[in-house]
């Protein structure tokens, strides 16, 4: 046997062959009764997933979380309800984080609970899905908040646009566990738009979409400007943001197509200078909604292609680091249905789940939960079409100028009650379910211990060989690609404690996932 190899998490070393092995992949949709906007799904610690929505019933709207298993069976679902009315503006954005220490993190908007004007509105629930507080943050006259998570230090990050000095401001909110402000940071932007969302980007340092202007302000994990970049082509509006190891950060914009719009993807340094700048137009409508890393380092362009005669379709593809296709899918191609994407994650199994509406009348008025499963190139084992896009450069634009603005919100952790209880029925319907190898059928082959864990995890290939892996936190991202040899050393001192997934393929066809307990 090798003598042990020490691995250091955050020095990179070699990848993971997603497509090395069978994964999981399903189509199926949800009614949970009544008609339900979809808006989030990230992977759980237990292999599953939680899904963040809206739901209309008669007269009320109720937000939603939904709980699946790693096949996309309902475990459990929850609505969160207060005598909301059709007209209030409840959840006009909702995201969803599972915490690192458990249970669950839901963020929108609502104008209830006596408010004149919308509110950021945060409810914290256990691994149930029932509450443990519910607060409301934000200024005098309308705050949207659109998105969530958790910073390294524990802390929740919430991003979007807050009411302040007469004006729309971009900003970051970061609240402790108990739902207390911790910090705040504004900056000006001079348009009345609520569509800012703010990303983790790597290194401790965050940043905020400035969606209608196509631009992304780089922060430090205070909330400190360190600067701002040119991500757009002068129209649409921009949809996530992935920071590069050479200083180069990458975002997903909407640009001028064939038939309307089309993906538009940027990558560039602090100073504005692009070294890619394409966009990826088809005969169809296509608006980007989510950009995320693919295991291989590649691209994933999420978002909503309409064709002419009104069908819409979930759209990804995936685009290699030189603006190349590696491949392109629309889901549910063949219903003649409407829908609408949400977003996009990566899963533990190395493939993609991404979660949207669908209606199948197509007449606008009864929504179920959409959600599709695929493996590392994108297939979900039916009811899908590949495609291949027009590829052409696009030219950016000057970056604008972006100052801090110095204000506390006037709400800052309004406690306001909240009633939980389970929606009564549910309906799914599956339209596809590949389960693919069993990942724990070769457990007994690699070793993975203590867990949990203080500082340092031992692996063991009992065959021998070479390993691949990778570890994900809670929210999927990717903490870590590395290789080892028979046995390895991993060094977790660095990251938080909280919960992670461990995948590892062993050459000779071993593969484990593992859930692993970083306490220190």
């Amino acid at each position: 046997m090798n003598s042990m190899k020490k691995v250091v998490l955050f020095a990179i070393a070699g990848l993971l062959s997603a497509s090395a092995y069978a994964q999981v992949q399903f189509q199926t949709t949800i009614d949970l009764g009544a008609s339900e906007q979809a808006s989030d799904i990230k992977p759980t610690a237990d292999g599953g997933y939680i899904v963040a929505g809206l739901q209309y019933a008669t007269g009320t709207q109720s937000a939603f979380l939904l709980k699946l298993d790693q096949s996309g069976n309902v475990q459990w679902n929850k609505t969160y309800s207060g005598g909301y009315t059709s007209g209030s503006n409840l959840f006009t954005s909702y995201r969803v984080i599972q915490l690192n220490e458990g249970g669950y993190l839901l963020v929108g908007s609502t104008q209830n609970f006596g408010f004149s004007a919308a509110q950021i509105y945060v409810i914290k629930t256990d691994v149930a899905g029932d509450t443990v507080w519910t607060r409301t943050y934000g200024g005098g006259s309308g705050n949207n908040g659109n998105s969530i998570f958790q910073a390294e230090d524990g802390t929740y990050v919430i991003g979007g646009s807050f009411s302040l000095g007469g004006q729309r401001r971009m900003g970051v909110l970061r609240i402790k566990s108990d739902g207390s402000v911790r910090t705040e940071s504004y900056y000006a932007d001079g348009i009345a738009c609520p569509f800012f969302e703010c990303v983790p980007l790597g290194s401790n340092r965050y940043g905020i979409i400035y969606t209608y202007s196509s631009m992304l302000v780089v922060l430090d994990s205070l909330g400190g400007f360190i600067g701002d970049i040119p991500l757009g082509f002068g129209s649409g509006f921009s949809v996530g943001a992935l920071e590069e190891g050479n200083g180069e950060y990458v975002t997903l914009n909407q640009v001028s197509g064939l038939m309307g719009s089309a993906f538009g993807l940027v990558r560039t340094d602090l100073a504005g200078t692009a070294s890619l700048s394409k966009k990826y137009a088809s005969s169809n409508d296509d608006t980007p909604r989510e950009l995320i890393r693919a295991s291989n380092g590649n691209y994933i362009l999420f978002g909503l292609s309409t064709s002419m005669n009104g069908p819409s379709f979930l759209q990804a593809m995936e685009v290699d680091t030189a603006g190349n296709v590696v491949w392109g899918n629309r889901y549910n191609y063949s219903s003649g249905a409407y829908h609408e994407a949400a977003n996009i994650v990566a899963t533990p199994d190395g493939g993609y789940v991404m979660i949207g509406q669908y209606d199948r009348s197509g007449q606008y008025t009864d929504f179920d939960v959409y959600v599709v499963k695929t493996d590392a190139l994108g297939q979900s084992g039916c009811n899908q079409a590949s495609f291949t896009p027009t590829v052409a450069a696009a030219s950016t634009i000057p970056p604008s100028a972006v100052n801090p603005f110095s204000a506390a919100l006037t709400n800052t952790g309004t406690a306001v009650p909240a009633v939980v209880g389970t929606i009564s029925t549910v309906n799914p319907t599956v339209l596809c379910l590949t389960a693919g190898i069993n990942e724990y059928a070769n457990a007994a082959s690699i070793d993975v211990y203590p867990n949990p864990v203080k500082d340092v995890l031992y692996l063991q290939l009992k065959n021998g060989g070479r390993f691949n892996g990778q570890l994900f936190d809670i929210s999927g991202q990717v903490v870590a690609r590395f290789t080892g040899t028979d046995s390895a050393q991993l060094d977790l001192s660095r990251l938080p404690s909280g919960i992670y997934m461990l995948q590892l393929l062993g050459s000779t066809g071993e593969s484990v996932t593992r859930r692993i307990q970083v306490a220190h």
